[in-house]
């Protein structure tokens, strides 16, 4: 379980707010990265949890992500890595002389850890995905195609940490006002899930006819319901979901689904 926490969950050693920076909207946007105190790049952080929280302000759209104390070693290092963005949060405060008109973060800085909890923005490049697993505690039963947003769900994401400043006064002395915000930027979430049993998806069924060779053979003695091959696939279908022995077919499907092509994803 411990390589699959590091997977989810991985925070530089140390943070550091980068001496340049980006502007756009004809610089009343500033964008300040922060970097791994080691290599001196952007950091990326890795990043997981439960979606407890959806959020739309003029700052963006969020979502809210955090691990309940029973998550064992996923919210020791979720709320660790919490402590790391508030000492940055404060060490990169803005000076006393500096106008500041409203701040925002990326964490409730005065909240306790057990209520602690991660605001993720969504932006134009954010990409999203899914991530199957056998089996792991707290991913819900889902499939390929469900929603990366939904409440109750595990997303892994990968963010970026920046201070955005934005122009919001300007006064008559030719000073400003700026709006500050924490942020974590998503460049990735992806939904972590545990496959839903296959025989209870229809697209499934519908794959096994389509892809198998060899018919099944119907083992009741109901011979008005043998209309077509298409049929007693279906049949078997129907008596493998009253807990019969497993179609050889819908076997070779798992296998040829298996060898699917995973999406992208950054480790």
């Amino acid at each position: 379980m411990t390589l699959l926490n590091d997977f989810l969950i991985k925070f530089p050693r140390r943070l550091r707010m980068a001496k340049d920076w980006t502007t756009r909207d004809n610089g009343n946007i500033i964008t300040r990265t922060f970097v791994n105190g080691k290599t001196r790049e952007a950091a990326r952080i890795f990043v997981s949890g439960i979606i407890v929280g959806e959020e739309s302000n003029h700052w963006g759209d969020f979502i809210h992500i955090r691990w309940e104390p029973g998550a064992e070693g996923l919210y020791t290092s979720f709320t660790e890595g919490i402590l790391q963005l508030k000492q940055a949060i404060e060490e990169t405060a803005p000076e006393s002389w500096q106008k500041t008109t409203e701040t925002a973060y990326c964490t409730p800085m005065a909240s306790e850890e057990e209520d602690a909890f991660l605001r993720i923005r969504r932006t134009a490049l954010t990409t999203l995905g899914c991530l199957e697993y056998d089996s792991a505690a707290g991913f819900l039963p889902a499939h390929e195609n469900a929603p990366t947003i939904a409440l109750g769900a595990a997303v892994r994401c990968v963010v970026t940490f920046i201070r955005e400043e934005r122009l919001a006064v300007e006064y008559e002395d030719d000073s400003s006002g700026w709006a500050m915000a924490w942020l974590l930027d998503a460049a990735q979430i992806n939904r972590c899930y545990v496959r839903t049993p296959m025989r209870k998806r229809p697209t499934r069924l519908n794959m096994c006819i389509e892809s198998s060779d060899e018919g099944d053979e119907d083992e009741t003695d109901d011979d008005e319901d043998r209309q077509s091959e298409v049929f007693g696939r279906l049949l078997q279908r129907a008596r493998e979901e009253a807990g019969m022995e497993d179609d050889p077919a819908s076997m070779e499907c798992d296998s040829q689904r298996k060898r699917k092509r995973e999406p992208s994803v950054e480790v």
